[in-house]
């Protein structure tokens, strides 16, 4: 997991200065009302997952789609940033798989998340995020085992934030972190790429 977190870093920071080095960007609303935000995800899977007497552990990296609506955006005026703020609604899908440690059986897991975020912009073209998500995690086994049943679905949620980098009107980067309030539900770390319409 470590190799993928470095990728993902270097990838974004490759990016910025690629960017940086293009001359100028034009100024791009990050979020506006109406618009439409599609993200696609690779991700650090939650760990340490502990049922039915035996240890889990992540076979692939967390994969997650996000598509959000601005609700309001230019709400808040200041002097240094102009009209700012903004907020959006949207929806989450990730999926990871575990396999047991003593075993070869298996199990998904698919969260699916309703996600409220507020958005400002202190550096142009970088948008900086803080929102809640609630929704419900589904688990179930992939492979057939008396004494392996996770097939079950439980309540998620948690604090997410983060940052995206436009790099044209309607592509960019973004990073995630997560904080969840029950059972390690949330993926703590993930980045990938942005489009906005």
């Amino acid at each position: 997991m470590k190799k993928i977190v470095l990728l993902l870093l270097s990838m974004f920071c490759m990016s910025f200065a690629w960017a940086g080095g293009k001359g100028k960007v034009k100024e791009i609303d990050v979020v506006k009302q109406g618009g439409c935000n599609l993200g696609i995800m690779i991700g650090v899977p939650p760990i340490d997952y502990y049922e039915n007497g035996e240890y889990v552990d992540p076979t692939i990296p967390t994969f997650s789609f996000d598509a959000n609506w601005g609700l309001a955006s230019g709400f808040i005026k200041t002097k240094t940033f102009g009209n700012n703020g903004g907020v959006d609604l949207g929806g989450y899908y990730g999926i990871d798989h575990y396999k047991g440690v003593h075993s070869h059986n298996g199990m998904l897991q698919q969260s699916i998340l309703i996600r409220a975020a507020f958005h400002f912009e202190f550096v142009r073209n970088l948008d900086v995020f803080m929102g809640i998500a609630n929704g419900v995690n589904i688990y179930g086994s992939t492979n057939d085992h008396p004494n392996w049943d996770f097939d079950d679905c439980k309540y998620a949620g948690g604090i997410y934030g983060g940052i995206k980098y436009y790099f044209t009107k309607h592509f960019g980067l973004k990073i995630e972190f997560a904080s969840d309030w029950n059972d390690k539900n949330l993926t703590n770390f993930a980045g990938g790429v942005t489009f906005k319409f």
